[in-house]
């Protein structure tokens, strides 16, 4: 029996030395010409060695290629020389495609029919899923990276998955450290500096760039709140709004250039096209605080402040233009399509209405309400214009309507001040009867196209012409008259400066024409006395001639 399976073995040893081919099989085919070795079965299969990873690694000088199955993972895996390391072929289980060295990253394709869905898993837990045509982060509600660079600053910290940020773009969040988080990041370089800021909204190319550690802060649009660095809670919506924001916090910017040149300026809101642009606040030992601010401009280029720094606050400008060249001014209201917008250092001027105080420079406490109601001169103050076109022509006056006006009244006479309390120095100098003789009433029609060229005033809109008779005096030989009496008559009111002009007090007229005729009554008392002696020097004169008629009779 030995001797027999001693020439089987040879024979065996034989064949193989000398067939290039072997085939194992149970239909006695031949092996296929490709093959080496050629294993067929209608119902068997083919076992390789079966190991445990730890058995599998612990084979001493594993030759490349060689194959084992790992038991712990259900995974075939050979080794590979070129990397020395053994490598897996994925198994049907689990389908995986592509995995790291040690098989605990890959990505995985579900193996059930039209599930479309493909799962990315890092050590072993699923991050992200592609199911039809969406994508989905799976991270227990902490941080979503999307882009290159994006938090790099975190990876492979403790705070790699628990800030909560959500940063989209190429090096969005990029230097974020910090444990806080909850930022929602999407654009280029948006976000890039920050590295403890939390709550932050940055969406747009370089918005909230610089920003450190501000807080609560909103920057959708390009380049918006580009420079903050620890300002918090500020809006900016708009290329460039907010864009040079350092320090300041609780600003509202809507509009492209909105708020653009504010550094460390605070509560303010800007709403519209370059809307508070200029505004700065940035200049130690004025007297001007960093934290002031304030400003409300609501329109294109309100509070701009073309070619100047602004240091406005506690402004409000709404319209287009509104407040438009102002500089220092503050204190200011303007409503209405280029109102105040002249104005640069004037302070605490109210203007409603279409150009509005439009002329207004460096004047202050002004006020005007209508369309076009203004100021003849820049630098007046304490003055006031109600209605359309209406125009002071001087500090401390009130205008009421332009020259169009027909008539103004109301169901009550106008009332002075007069209380006996408040008056001192009082004298009984009025001029009467004679200053009332040297007036010379007139009447005349007033040349409206010669006194608004004379007041600067332009082409009302909607301007009428009308036939303006009138009675009246000329105030300048009214000055005349009273100047030649020595008389201080206060119903002359002389021009003030070069645009403004005389005009009258008529009721200041009152008072000599009182006077006039109290002088006019004294007058009359005494006539009558003197005609009153006449009248009795006459009537003895008739007696003396009836008596000397009666002597003369009786003479006779």
């Amino acid at each position: 029996m030995k001797n027999i399976v001693v020439l089987f073995i040879l024979l065996i040893t034989y064949q193989l030395n000398t067939v290039a081919q072997v085939a194992v099989n149970n239909n006695g085919n031949a092996s296929n010409n490709s093959a080496m070795l050629d294993i067929s079965s209608s119902n068997k299969g083919f076992l390789i060695p079966r190991l445990t990873i730890a058995q599998r690694d612990s084979i001493e000088n594993p030759d490349n290629g060689l194959i084992v199955f790992s038991t712990d993972n259900n995974t075939i895996s050979f080794f590979d020389t070129t990397n020395n390391r053994w490598q897996d072929l994925k198994s049907s289980l689990n389908n995986h495609t592509i995995s790291d060295a040690d098989g605990d990253t890959y990505i995985s394709i579900q193996p059930q029919t039209n599930s479309d869905t493909i799962k990315i898993s890092v050590n072993d837990t699923i991050k992200w899923m592609f199911i039809k045509n969406s994508l989905y982060s799976v991270n227990n509600g902490y941080a979503v990276y999307i882009g290159e660079g994006v938090g790099t600053s975190t990876l492979g910290t403790s705070n790699e998955n628990i800030n909560r940020n959500v940063c989209i773009g190429y090096f969005a969040g990029h230097n974020y450290t910090d444990y806080n988080g909850g930022n929602v990041v999407v654009g280029h370089l948006a976000l890039f500096s920050d590295t403890s800021g939390y709550f932050n909204v940055a969406i747009g190319t370089n918005t909230l760039y610089e920003n450190l550690s501000g807080i609560y802060n909103v920057a959708i649009g390009t380049d918006a709140l580009h420079h903050n660095i620890t300002g918090n809670k500020n809006t900016a919506i708009g290329n460039n709004a907010l864009l040079n924001n350092t320090k300041g916090g609780l600003n509202i910017a809507i509009g492209e250039l909105a708020l653009e040149k504010n550094l460390k300026s605070r509560y303010n809101m800007a709403i519209g096209y370059r809307a508070l642009s200029n505004i700065v606040f940035d200049t130690a030992g004025t007297a001007y605080s960093d934290t002031s601010g304030h400003n409300i401009a609501i329109g294109e280029e309100a509070l701009y402040s073309p070619g100047n720094r602004s240091f406005s606050y506690d402004d409000v400008a709404v319209g287009y233009r509104s407040g438009y060249k102002n500089i220092r001014g503050h204190g200011n209201t303007a409503v209405g399509k280029e109102s105040l917008r002249e104005n640069t250092n004037g302070n605490f001027n109210t203007a409603f209405g279409f150009e509005a105080l439009l002329n207004n420079v460096t004047g202050s406490y002004n006020s005007a309400l209508g369309c076009q109601a203004d100021v003849a001169t820049g630098n007046l103050e304490n003055s006031t214009a109600i209605g359309y076109a209406a125009t002071v022509t001087a500090s401390n006056e009130v205008r009421v309507g332009n020259a169009n006006i027909t008539s103004i009244g109301g169901q009550k006479s106008w009332s002075v001040l007069s209380d006996g309390r408040f008056k001192t120095d009082v004298k009984e100098d009025v001029e009467g009867l004679e200053f009332i003789l040297a007036l010379r009433p007139i009447t005349y029609v007033v040349d409206h196209d010669k006194y608004n060229q004379f007041v600067g005033r332009r082409n009302m809109v909607n301007s009428r012409r009308l036939s303006d008779y009138r009675t009246g005096f000329v105030a300048e030989e009214v000055g005349v008259a009273a100047q030649n009496l020595g008389f201080e008559f206060s119903g002359v009111s002389p021009p003030d400066n070069e645009k403004d002009y005389y005009s009258l007090r008529y009721g200041q007229f009152v008072v000599p024409l009182v006077k006039a005729m109290q002088e006019q009554e004294v007058q009359i008392k005494q006539q009558q006395k003197i005609l009153d002696e006449q009248e009795k020097m006459l009537k003895q004169l008739l007696l003396d001639v009836q008596k000397a008629k009666k002597i003369l009779v009786l003479s006779n």
